[in-house]
């Protein structure tokens, strides 16, 4: 697996509602149709400024992440009634930049745990583990760099190829999940 970046942190899942029900599949026709933007967007904004701050490195390609949910009564919640509390929480891994994209992550739901201490009667124990970092070499680079101008000369006013434009869409999302990396190379480079 090589190298492993682990985030661990335990979250308290959306709610809505004057009683603060908990946003779960059992109540989804409550609050998805009426509330889903804003109460996602909360969240999310909750997840950014406590737990996943703006990614300053190379994306991950893969993840592992595993759920618990801690209830602080006996009362039981499946595993999978949060499940898209957890979508949003892999949606914003890419949109943080801690990984390129969600298709390539194993998800791992613990069974609930009950009667668990704190202040808090719901909350999710999530153990997110990265790895799989996207790399380029300068060499890499100046590849990329080559095979962009190439498929650049079929874009444009002029000329413009749809699949040249794709190519190099997807050239430029290479480079760019590659950039602190190659920065940090090149400033070494500077160096010697």
């Amino acid at each position: 697996m090589g190298e492993v970046y682990k985030i661990e942190f335990i979250f308290t899942p959306p709610t809505f509602g004057k009683k603060k029900e908990l946003c779960s599949l059992n109540n989804l026709s409550r609050w998805y149709r009426f509330a889903k933007t804003k109460i996602k967007q909360e969240f999310k904004t909750e997840l950014g400024e406590w737990f996943l701050p703006q990614w300053e490195d190379n994306p991950y390609s893969k993840a592992e992440i595993e759920y618990t949910i801690l209830r602080k009564d006996g009362k039981k919640l499946d595993s999978d009634n949060l499940t898209i509390i957890y979508k949003w929480v892999q949606d914003f891994l890419v949109e943080q930049e801690y990984m390129v994209d969600d298709d390539k992550i194993r998800v791992v739901l613990n069974p609930t745990q009950l009667y668990v201490e704190g202040s808090v009667e719901t909350s999710v124990r999530i153990v997110i583990k990265l790895y799989e970092r996207f790399k380029m070499t300068i060499n890499e680079l100046k590849t990329k760099a080559e095979q962009l101008v190439n498929e650049l000369e079929n874009v444009g006013e002029d000329t413009h190829v749809k699949a040249a434009s794709g190519r190099v869409r997807s050239l430029l999302g290479e480079i760019k999940n590659a950039t602190p990396q190659l920065r940090r190379d090149l400033i070494a480079l500077d160096k010697k």
